[in-house]
């Protein structure tokens, strides 16, 4: 019975980051097969680690990733629009998980242990764009 490695990349913000896990503990009860990793943004808003570390925890099919944290943008980019603050720390990201997303399919690939099936991306337009930008990279 082949696993099925499931990749998660929740826009960073506790709503965003709850809604995730608790829709990964609901697949992961359905198939005892799956497993998923969570890819954590460092929030430009606080911590949320001691939220999720828990849930994360409860659920050893649930691997959390802690992406590095990056240069946060300006504050004065916050105060003129917080949906284009939100994208550019987005975007930021998008080469760290690039590397995370090409270094888990490679070592499911090496250790034939799980395979990676399926990725889910929060939808929203910021959501949207970051997916574009990661698959068109």
């Amino acid at each position: 019975m082949e696993k099925a490695e499931l990749i998660f990349i929740p826009l960073p913000g506790i709503g965003h980051l709850v809604s995730t896990v608790e829709l990964a503990k609901r697949l992961l009860h359905r198939d005892e097969r799956i497993s998923v990793t969570l890819l954590s943004m460092k929030s430009p808003f606080g911590s949320v680690d001691a939220y999720t570390k828990p849930l994360t925890a409860s659920e050893p099919r649930i691997r959390l990733v802690d992406l590095p944290p990056v240069t946060h943008p300006s504050p004065d980019l916050f105060i003129k629009s917080l949906e284009a603050y939100i994208y550019s720390f987005i975007e930021a990201q998008i080469p760290q998980v690039r590397k995370t997303v090409t270094d888990i399919v490679s070592s499911c690939s090496v250790s034939g242990s799980s395979r990676v099936v399926g990725y889910r991306f929060d939808m929203d337009r910021t959501g949207q764009r970051l997916k574009v930008r990661i698959q068109n990279s």
